[in-house]
């Protein structure tokens, strides 16, 4: 079973949602600070280190995490199998 599609999906909602909250988040804490509007150079290098934390957290982890729903996915299956087994 392959998770190439739904993966990038996840990822790609995971994006949205983060740079949603971020874009929602940011004009609050520039006007705490007693500044206002919102410091063009720091939101930059905001979006950045979160592209840069999403395209890690996506090279380092989609492997391991579709090993580990992979092998989930069987195991289910196979409970639910022994399951119908038994009550037949």
């Amino acid at each position: 079973m392959r998770f190439g599609r739904k993966m990038k999906g996840v990822a790609l909602c995971a994006v949205l949602i983060g740079g949603a909250v971020f874009l929602l988040v940011s004009p609050a804490m520039a006007s705490e600070a007693g500044r206002h509007g919102i410091q063009w150079k720091n939101y930059i290098y905001k979006i950045i280190n979160f592209a840069i934390l999403i395209f890690l957290l996506i090279k380092f982890l989609r492997n391991p995490l579709r090993e580990f729903l992979e092998k989930r996915h069987n195991e289910v299956k196979e409970e639910l199998q022994r399951a119908r087994d038994l009550s037949a």
